[in-house]
């Protein structure tokens, strides 16, 4: 835990700004932590294994209100990975096109 107490950006703890739970599943947490100091904002997800207890940050853009909308929605199905890769198997723009 003393790794992910830390913002991945600055070094700062995140004493004043405790990480938010925003799901919480047999075994598995992800939690929303954003900087007092610089104000990055970073997923943490967390799993307990046999092994101990895993963790990955990931620093984001999504607000707090955002990441618990996007847990909230199902998951993808098999038919929208194909319709996603049918689309771009012969897409020549860039990335910008697409957005």
């Amino acid at each position: 835990m003393e790794n992910i107490a830390h913002c991945s950006t600055c070094g700062k703890k995140y004493a004043e700004t405790k990480p938010v739970i925003v799901e919480e599943d047999d075994g598995k947490t992800v939690l929303h932590a954003t900087c007092s100091e610089c104000k990055s904002t970073t997923l943490i997800f967390m799993a307990a294994t046999q092994f101990g207890v895993v963790s990955v940050g990931m620093t984001t853009d999504l607000a707090r209100n955002e990441v618990q909308t996007l847990f909230r929605g199902g998951a993808v199905s098999d038919d929208q990975v194909i319709e996603v890769y049918e689309f771009l198997k012969d897409f020549r723009g860039g990335v910008k096109d697409i957005i």
